[in-house]
């Protein structure tokens, strides 16, 4: 579990609801996704990404993102690791085996806030919260293929089927809650 704020992360047993231990995360620790034996701790307002080892509970490295990164959910897919940062409008790619970045994926919409991270298949879904919209990244070229217009401040993606739900909350003005209905199998896809 992620202790926002506190800079940490807390093990649990499901056997008797006991901590076993609490391992240090970075500045305001709040996301985190499990790949292997990895945790991979995104570290809000800390421009880093904290990697745990869930063996021993140890921080095995901190990884160092761009300049004015804001990692939100990063999203673990095979031996990548995908951080979106809502403050620089890229999604960091991190290799899981050597923990280091393999490359930045730049969200060409102007300041839209990149996050949400769902996959489906070896596509990602992205939504940006300042745009109105749902970009489209294959996780085997690292590129973004498309882009997918939905409501006001879409805040979370979830799958269904072949269907994937946008919950568009509205945002901080006066943008009118909904939900976008998307159907996989009608997206028009560019050429990576």
């Amino acid at each position: 579990v992620s202790n926002r704020g506190a800079g940490t992360a807390t093990a649990y047993t499901s056997l008797r609801d006991t901590v076993l231990s609490t391992v240090p995360g970075g500045n305001s620790a709040y996301y985190f996704s499990a790949g292997g034996s990895k945790l991979y701790l995104g570290n809000n307002t800390g421009r880093s990404v904290t990697v745990i080892d869930t063996t021993d509970d140890s921080v095995v490295t901190t990884i160092l993102l761009p300049v004015g990164s804001n990692p939100q959910q990063p999203l673990t897919v095979g031996t990548k690791v995908y951080v979106p940062s809502q403050t620089t409008n890229i999604v960091s790619v991190i290799d899981s085996v050597t923990d280091t970045i393999l490359t930045n994926i730049s969200v060409p919409h102007g300041v839209v806030y990149p996050n949400y991270p769902v996959l489906v298949g070896t596509k990602i879904f992205l939504t940006n919260l300042n745009n109105e919209t749902v970009d489209v990244i294959d996780t085997v070229t690292d590129t973004i293929i498309a882009t997918i217009t939905v409501g006001d401040y879409p805040s979370f993606i979830v799958v269904a089927g072949s269907k994937l739900f946008v919950i568009n909350n509205g945002g901080p003005g006066a943008g009118i809650p909904s939900v976008s209905v998307i159907d996989i199998n009608s997206i028009s896809y560019n050429s990576p």
